[in-house]
């Protein structure tokens, strides 16, 4: 979300596919960034897709972290979801917190996993 300068990174589907693609997506030459829905970033698309994996990382760590030490996923994703919504007007609570909620259980799925993010 580059009007608020944060991250929310959408890993629905796969975290280490998502990871994937932001690596090999960092290697191309570009000038022009097209974001799905958050407009177009402008330059140093390289910097911008390293910032989008870095924070991917900290999410990633933040959920574990969090649901490790005995948080509800419920609660969880509802307070991520807050966090979300301002920024994501076309989206529904209900579906926002469902994706905060497909987040915490990718992120629990891949918690072993150490090549997910290159050093």
């Amino acid at each position: 979300m580059p009007q608020v300068q944060a991250f929310w990174p959408n890993y629905f589907a796969s975290l280490p596919k998502y990871c994937a693609s932001l690596v090999r997506l960092g290697t191309l030459t570009a000038a022009r960034l097209a974001l799905g829905h958050h407009g177009v970033i402008e330059g140093d698309c390289r910097a911008f897709l390293a910032k989008a994996l870095e924070q991917t990382r900290a999410y990633h760590h933040e959920m574990l972290s969090r649901t490790d030490g005995g948080e509800d996923v419920g609660k969880v994703a509802q307070e991520k979801a807050k966090w979300v919504e301002p920024n994501s007007e076309f989206m529904p609570h209900q579906l926002t917190e469902m994706c905060c909620q497909l987040l915490i259980k990718q992120s629990r799925k891949n918690a072993d996993r150490t090549d997910l993010f290159p050093a």
